[in-house]
């Protein structure tokens, strides 16, 4: 328990918040007490922090957290962050815990954050928001744990959020090269600290392995919620004021940047051997769906980019039925839930799944999947069970439909007025849907040629004609690949 309890404190003292521009903070002295009776002096020399700053408007989604009182921004910066929605900021819950209790937020009136500005040392150019509700992960007491936060805002940002990688994404395999940017000291050593910078830096850094990353942090690194990044001879590395900024990588798929890490404490910075430690983002997931739901509950982080594509395929012998919806297209993630919606009334999870009807007929089916930050696809077909090969080769539905209508009369503007009423009536064990069809014939191709349909017949009050005054008729169709019926045919 006491070991434990100090290996908190150690990792602790790692955080890389810088509490305010005008003094070091206390952690950093205390990480210096405890590692040197570890580090040697070669280690300890000062050390440039490499990488290059970066352009105006080149990532939008990259935010700067700012005391509120602060009326400049550079000097009110003290983490960074992204935006991943509208309205909502992910950062490193040590950022935003209060100083007095880490499983406490601090108050969001302190807080406004900075979207869309490189340059802190100007005036503002992007859009400074207020902070109103922070969420902390219920697991967080200090580095080593999920140190992940959400920040809602007064209002939405006007810029795109980045992806976030999902879990199970080959975006993590170590040696994946992945970029870290933000405001924090540009130098390092455990006796004299650097300058932050007031123009957003970035530095590319290879994903390291979980046993790389478990050595230099004394077997205290939990791979399952924490990844790292840095290269062995060090020089390279996010540091203090860094923290709760974005490691993200470029996903050749969506041809664009998703967020694999949040900055959150390390053993120094750019040391050998010595990579930093990152919250991973994808652990997160199902937290962050939740998080953001129980606010906006129609709410997916990301821009929307992922793609994911509902696909099943379906086989009856006699009155089994088996959907596969193992070709569904997942995008970057894993599906997370499968939810059928069998046309007998009863519902199913799973991907592959049989099911047993008790009538022969057309079944609508419908497929819903999900992945895990909430974004959904849904898919609907028609499933036929048959008693025999006879009944399977008919056109058999437990549907009658009937439909009442007034004629259309040519107006002055060439159009077709519905001048009465038009009704459908529907009878069936099954739920099923309506589709009406007004079809023209046409003698040339000796064809029928649709001219509008619509799920209501409300919808056909005025309809253009087609070519010119002829034939014309009703029908009616139980859904989607369901049975026609022709109701009427008449002549304006």
């Amino acid at each position: 328990m006491y070991t434990d309890f100090l290996r908190r404190l150690f990792l602790s003292a790692l955080s890389r918040r810088l509490t305010g521009r005008t003094g070091a903070m206390c952690a950093v002295a205390v990480a210096a007490v405890m590692l040197a009776a570890t580090v040697s002096p070669a280690q300890a020399q000062q050390r440039i922090i490499g990488g290059t700053t970066v352009a105006d408007g080149k990532y939008p989604w990259v935010v700067a957290l700012i005391r509120s009182r602060s009326s400049g921004l550079f000097n009110g910066q003290f983490c960074g962050g992204s935006l991943i929605a509208p309205r909502w900021v992910m950062t490193a819950a040590h950022c935003v815990a209060a100083q007095d209790n880490p499983n406490s937020p601090e108050n969001p009136q302190t807080i406004d954050v900075v979207v869309n500005q490189s340059d802190l040392g100007t005036s503002l150019t992007g859009e400074r928001i207020g902070a109103q509700r922070i969420f902390l992960h219920p697991d967080y007491y200090g580095a080593g744990t999920p140190d992940i936060a959400l920040v809602y805002l007064e209002s939405a940002a006007s810029v795109a959020p980045v992806d976030l990688v999902y879990p199970e994404s080959a975006l993590e395999t170590p040696g994946v090269l992945a970029r870290v940017v933000g405001w924090g000291i540009t130098s390092w050593s455990f006796t004299q600290e650097g300058f932050p910078s007031p123009r957003m830096r970035e530095v590319d850094l290879p994903l390291a392995t979980p046993r790389t990353c478990d050595r230099a942090y004394a077997n205290s690194i939990d791979d399952t919620f924490l990844l790292c990044a840095g290269y062995a001879n060090g020089g390279r590395d996010a540091c203090l004021g860094d923290s709760g900024g974005p490691l993200f990588v470029f996903d050749q798929d969506l041809q664009g940047y998703s967020q694999a890490g949040i900055v959150s404490f390390g053993r120094g910075c750019a040391l050998a051997d010595t990579p930093g430690v990152y919250t991973r983002v994808s652990s997160q997931a199902s937290w962050i769906q939740s998080t953001i739901r129980s606010i906006e509950p129609n709410t997916v982080p990301g821009s929307g980019r992922n793609v994911l594509t509902a696909k099943f395929k379906m086989d009856c012998d006699g009155l089994t039925c088996t959907f596969d919806a193992s070709n569904s297209k997942p995008g970057p993630s894993p599906i997370a839930s499968y939810l059928w919606q069998l046309g007998n009334g009863s519902s199913l999870t799973g991907s592959k799944i049989t099911v047993s009807y008790a009538v022969v007929g057309y079944k609508d089916v419908q497929l819903t999947v999900s992945d895990a930050y909430g974004n959904r696809s849904t898919k609907t077909r028609w499933a036929k069970p048959y008693v025999n090969q006879t009944s399977r080769r008919r056109v058999f539905y437990p549907v009658n439909a009937q439909a009442n209508e007034k004629f259309f009369f040519p107006s002055s503007r060439g159009q077709w007025v519905n001048t009465g009423t038009l009704s459908g009536r529907l009878t069936t064990s099954e739920s099923a849907s309506l589709i009406f069809k007004l079809q023209f014939w046409s003698p040339s191709t000796r064809t029928w040629k649709v001219v509008d349909q619509a799920n209501e017949p409300s919808a056909f009050r005025k309809i253009k004609r087609a070519d010119k005054p002829g034939i014309y008729r009703w029908k009616i169709k139980a859904g989607p690949g369901g049975g026609e019926y022709n109701l009427t045919t008449f002549t304006p």
